[in-house]
């Protein structure tokens, strides 16, 4: 049985414009891990100058791209209406723009946030660039707000998640 997931492109104001089906690895270090590859170096424009290396230019730009690097042939991946839930997917993907914190420039790039259907957790939400599935895998076993490689505790399960993604991330408990 496949591990089914939706991946949605909203525009700069929420908007889905495109929700993407995947019938197999639809989990975080599957799909989530070549979604994050495929987004990585964009860089979202308005308006096309001398950019150089991967650009879109628009979030519709980006989704366009998106289905045509995971579309290759019947099956597998299908386009459904922009927004729809409940395909019996586990994971949601939602890829839309955000600040370049990783590079420090002001270029808009790629973010991503994964969301467990079945626990509501919110797995990962950041740069595309940051994502890592094993780590969303890891931060899904962790069910209050302490670090599960070293049980320090916070206040905030988001504080645990990322305590654990800058001290552990060579480490798998």
């Amino acid at each position: 049985m496949g591990t089914r997931s939706l991946t949605h492109v909203a525009d700069e104001h929420g908007t889905v414009l495109c929700t993407m089906y995947r019938q197999f690895d639809g989990y975080p270090e599957g799909h989530g891990d070549e979604l994050a590859q495929f987004l990585r170096e964009f860089t979202v424009v308005n308006g096309i100058n001398e950019e150089k290396g991967k650009i879109a230019n628009s979030m519709g730009c980006l989704a366009a791209q998106l289905v045509a690097n995971f579309k290759d042939g019947p099956g597998g991946i299908c386009l459904e209406a922009p927004g729809v839930e409940g395909c019996w997917e586990e994971y949601i993907y939602t890829v839309y723009q955000g600040n370049d914190s990783i590079r420090g420039t002001d270029n808009q790039v790629a973010y991503i946030k994964c969301v467990n259907v079945y626990t509501k957790r919110v797995l990962f939400d950041g740069p595309a660039a940051s994502f890592i599935g094993a780590d969303a895998k890891h931060i899904a076993r962790s069910t209050d707000a302490k670090c599960i490689w070293c049980d320090r505790e916070f206040k905030h399960p988001a504080h645990a998640r990322n305590h654990y993604a800058a001290r552990h991330d060579e480490a798998v408990p």
